[in-house]
């Protein structure tokens, strides 16, 4: 019977986290340790950590010095003696039937099994999040020429680490972890070099929710600086990582992807500027020279986009920013 150590890295997480954990020791598929991270957190985290690990023998609790998620994930697999490897958020929690259900689409061929999010928000109102991607097992070859950007706007085809099994195996084998200097998109970032390297397959079922995260207006998306210089460091970090594999994997369009995900970037920081109130049509027209987004526009996979992006695309390509600006300020605009 397989162990599956699951990683939890916590920080200041004492409002949630026993909920986190209860939902961990009480899984249907019981041969798991679980692998508690506290990072340095300055509440009673560790406390709740060490209290569990005294009631639960398949609970270890650990504590260091701050350093981030990245961190203390990275630490958690430094100390995982599991066949799999799953990473779970402290304020987050799981279905009971979370690792059963991953483990049942694992085999010798499949490197990571990857199932759905729900979003959960302040007043507890649940939003189960979409996926271009039909429910289905991917092989390496179709996977690796998606991973990074598919040319629908959308980004990493897989960007979070959570509701994932991995094989440790190929995790120590190739020496995988997280990028500690990046601080943004480094799941994506994780979850494609585990793919490129490891050359396994991977099923997908974002249909299938087990695990539900935690929104707050402190932790969405809209509050970091998409033109901040933290954020731009991180994504030369990204693009510098993913570039480097260009020669090992030039049969799978990297550079076709790495174009694309220009496009990604210069609508993620429209809709920034939208939701800041400072985007006009003079803006758009900036970000777009910046980036050199002109010809990466024509190779965009407009058929497979929503009618939403599909007008903003066509909106691009012939240069008519104010409305793309428009339509951008009227959705995300003050809120």
């Amino acid at each position: 019977m397989c162990k599956i150590s699951i990683i939890v890295p916590v920080y200041n997480a004492g409002e949630y986290l026993e909920f986190c954990i209860k939902s961990i020791i009480c899984q249907d598929y019981d041969n798991l340790e679980l692998i508690l991270v506290d990072d340095g957190s300055m509440d009673n985290s560790f406390e709740i950590c060490k209290s569990y690990e005294q009631k639960d023998n398949r609970v270890r609790a650990f504590s260091k010095p701050n350093g981030g998620v990245s961190s203390a994930r990275n630490f958690g697999m430094d100390k995982a003696v599991g066949d799999y490897i799953s990473f779970v958020d402290s304020d987050d929690y799981i279905t009971e039937d979370y690792l059963s259900s991953l483990l049942k689409h694992m085999d010798d061929e499949t490197g990571m099994v990857v199932l759905g999010l729900q979003k959960v928000d302040e007043s507890g109102n649940i939003t189960h999040v979409s996926h271009r991607f039909n429910a289905g097992m991917y092989n390496y070859e179709q996977l690796s020429r998606v991973i990074i950007d598919d040319g629908t706007l959308s980004g990493f085809t897989i960007h979070s680490s959570c509701a994932i099994l991995y094989k440790r195996e190929y995790i120590e084998r190739y020496k995988i972890r997280f990028n500690e200097n990046v601080k943004y998109n480094e799941d994506g970032l994780f979850n494609t070099e585990y793919l490129l390297r490891s050359e396994k397959n991977a099923y997908i079922d974002y249909g299938k929710a087990v695990y539900s995260y935690r929104t707050n207006m402190m932790s969405a998306t809209k509050t970091v600086d998409l033109l901040g210089e933290r954020y731009l460091n991180s994504m030369r970090i990204v693009n510098d990582v993913l570039l480097s594999y260009r020669d090992q994997y030039a049969g799978f369009d990297i550079d076709k992807q790495m174009i694309r995900r220009d496009a990604t970037l210069a609508l993620s920081k429209m809709i920034f500027l939208a939701s800041s109130g400072k985007l006009n049509g003079k803006e758009v027209k900036n970000i777009i020279k910046s980036l050199k987004c002109d010809n990466t526009l024509k190779t965009l996979e407009v058929k497979k986009m929503g009618k939403g992006k599909n007008l903003l695309v066509y909106a691009l390509r012939v240069k008519a920013y104010f409305i793309v600006a428009k339509i951008l300020n009227r959705k995300y605009g003050n809120k």
